[in-house]
């Protein structure tokens, strides 16, 4: 019995290298670079409006956060113990060779996270307290959800085939994301 166990570890022990090692991490560069060509290089081209805008807003306006103190917090939630110990590791194993391939990941990276947040924003829902909620779990079960099928019945209206569980899904606009014109502030 104790064989079949050890057998059985190591087929999922193997399955999950190859998985992690191989197929994940192509899936997720793959991904990075189709939204950094879909979005037209956002992390390049909205750099200087991004460097802006955390330095110019330091204090918060109407008992909200700055947006230093939404950048220090989106920050520490994307870069946390393993990572830093993950890039000790990789420059010991890997070499300096490994700082540059970093880089890269890191470079198309930010185009899947500016669509993760994007993604929030547009799925986010608001409570009757005034609060918002949103992030994966909220775009996921919105998003990802398909549509009803269309009703045969012409007596039907299609706001009697909207779920009432749930409210219909908003139609996001088109992948082309411009910096807010200075000009138009005072």
């Amino acid at each position: 019995m104790e064989r079949f166990f050890n057998d059985g570890a190591k087929i999922l022990d193997d399955a999950a290298g190859y998985v992690f090692l191989y197929l994940l991490a192509w899936l997720l560069v793959l991904g990075g670079l189709y939204f950094t060509v879909r979005t037209g290089f956002v992390q390049l081209r909205l750099f200087p409006y991004m460097v802006r805008a955390i330095t110019s807003s330091r204090d918060s306006k109407e008992g909200g956060i700055s947006s230093f103190q939404a950048f220090a917090v989106g920050l520490a939630s994307r870069v946390g113990t393993g990572n830093i110990v993950g890039v000790a590791i990789a420059i010991t194993m890997g070499g300096p060779g490994a700082v540059f391939w970093m880089w890269i990941v890191a470079l198309v990276g930010m185009a899947t996270g500016f669509i993760e947040a994007t993604l929030a924003q547009l799925y986010k829902v608001t409570h009757p307290d005034g609060t918002f909620r949103g992030g994966p779990a909220y775009y996921i079960q919105r998003g990802l959800v398909p549509s009803p099928p269309p009703s045969s019945s012409p007596s039907s209206s299609p706001s009697s085939s909207a779920s009432p569980t749930r409210p219909p899904r908003p139609t996001p606009s088109p992948p082309r994301w411009r910096a807010p014109s200075t000009s138009s502030r005072g």
